[in-house]
């Protein structure tokens, strides 16, 4: 004797049931294939790159690749504006004095000598402002230490030389500018430098 199970008529919904039920399943993120202006054209970019070399296209792009492209494009246009900036990047204002630089009074004022006569006026200002430095150390007027900034040698000289607290001021402000690239230098500016060194050479004990 054979048993038959009763299957349940199918239910099938009425055509507005249908249609929005349609209208449900393919709003569903996995059935999207659009893809926005940028995506688009990253991808068709990729794919002109794969047709130049080997002929055949790159098919469905993933988008992992597309931001990959984007962030190396980036890189390759920071490192073109980096290069091609004929403005010098800024380091921090006062710093050491000498850097990694050693000098004396005698090698500072050869470099500053040789700088201005090829007119290298920047290099020229900066070692004369340092030999102007070495000469008042050596004169006592001032102790030169690691870490000792423009700044600090001209704090240290106003006392001696009240009168010339503007041109020592000045001075210090053209050394900061032109070591690091707010300023130009000129011969003039060299000139008011070696003025320093002079006053200084003839002030003191």
């Amino acid at each position: 004797m054979f048993l038959s199970a009763v299957v349940p008529d199918p239910l099938i919904p009425d055509p507005d049931t249908g249609q929005s039920l349609l209208a449900e399943e393919l709003a569903r993120p996995e059935y999207g294939s659009e893809m926005s202006p940028l995506t688009r054209f990253f991808a068709n970019l990729l794919r002109g790159i794969a047709d130049l070399f080997n002929g055949e296209g790159l098919g469905e792009v993933p988008v992992s690749s597309i931001v990959l492209l984007v962030f190396a494009v980036f890189l390759i246009a920071l490192v073109i504006i980096v290069l091609l900036n004929p403005v010098r990047l800024l380091r921090r204002q006062s710093a050491d004095l000498f850097g990694e630089e050693e000098a004396t009074v005698p090698l500072a004022q050869e470099r500053a000598r040789l700088a201005g006569a090829s007119g290298q006026w920047e290099e020229a200002v900066v070692w004369e402002f340092r030999a102007c430095a070495l000469i008042a150390h050596e004169k006592n007027l001032l102790v030169l230490s690691p870490g000792l900034t423009a700044k600090e040698v001209v704090d240290r000289l106003l006392p001696h030389f009240a009168t010339a607290s503007d041109a020592l001021k000045q001075g210090r402000l053209d050394f900061d500018g032109v070591r690091y690239g707010t300023a130009h230098a000129d011969e003039a500016m060299w000139r008011r430098m070696q003025g320093l060194s002079a006053m200084v050479q003839s002030g003191g004990a």
